[in-house]
């Protein structure tokens, strides 16, 4: 395995492990929220669907990769508006500064195993040694 493989597999897994800290705190927060109001179960899928979009990477990187930056936006406008409309940057709260590290993670993943000679459809089991 040469560095740029060992390189993208921990930046895997470290992203993996924020990603799901964020889902798993997500469902917690969930509890207290409920799920009465659209505006509510926006809220609970903003921060529950962190992880289950990282594991589209099981057939794409580029495709997660696209995925959760979509998802960043989508989380980013969500928590403009969760009192009243307005405008807030989104490392005003931990989650989005873990879901941007963790996208960045995922984002040098792909381009290190597209320097090393990997296609496009490149995914998780292209990263991880099978036995």
């Amino acid at each position: 395995m040469n560095k740029l493989r060992i390189f993208a597999l921990i930046c895997l897994i470290a992203a993996g492990v924020l990603l799901f800290l964020q889902s798993v705190f997500g469902l917690i927060a969930m509890l207290g929220i409920g799920l009465s109001t659209l505006r509510e179960v926006v809220l609970v899928l903003c921060l529950t669907m962190a992880f289950p979009i990282y594991l589209s990477a099981i057939i794409s990187l580029r495709t997660a990769t696209i995925c959760l930056w979509l998802f960043f936006i989508a989380q980013w406008v969500d928590e403009c508006l969760i009192d009243s409309p307005h405008f807030v940057t989104p490392f005003d709260w931990w989650h989005g500064d873990m879901l941007f590290v963790a996208i960045l993670f995922v984002q040098c993943t792909y381009l290190a195993l597209r320097r090393c000679g990997e296609n496009k459809k490149v995914g998780l089991f292209n990263v991880f040694p099978m036995p």
